[in-house]
């Protein structure tokens, strides 16, 4: 599976998905939103890591996406996408 790693702002996510009104989560790192690919309405879920406070380095938190993009199998989350600025990480994930 191809996953986008796609740098820029939150208003480049937003330029390409539509952030619903439902939180399915909060956590110490973050939050998993739903979310819309615009044009065809895909439900999708956004993990948004706060990468100040995740304990971990960007680079620990690439390894890991790389580690998930490249497993495929039906009781695995799969990745789509992810993007990332200077003090969030954005993982575009299936809606389970």
């Amino acid at each position: 599976m191809f996953v986008q790693r796609k740098l820029g702002n939150w208003e480049n996510l937003k330029s390409e998905y539509e952030i619903a009104d439902e939180k399915l989560g909060e956590g110490c790192f973050g939050s998993v939103e739903v979310v819309k690919l615009r044009g065809s309405g895909i439900r999708r879920a956004m993990k948004k890591v706060d990468m100040s406070v995740a304990g971990l380095s960007r680079e620990d938190l690439l390894k890991e996406i790389d580690i998930l993009k490249n497993l495929d199998h039906p009781n695995i989350l799969k990745i789509y996408e992810f993007y990332e600025d200077s003090k969030y990480l954005y993982i575009i994930t299936e809606l389970c």
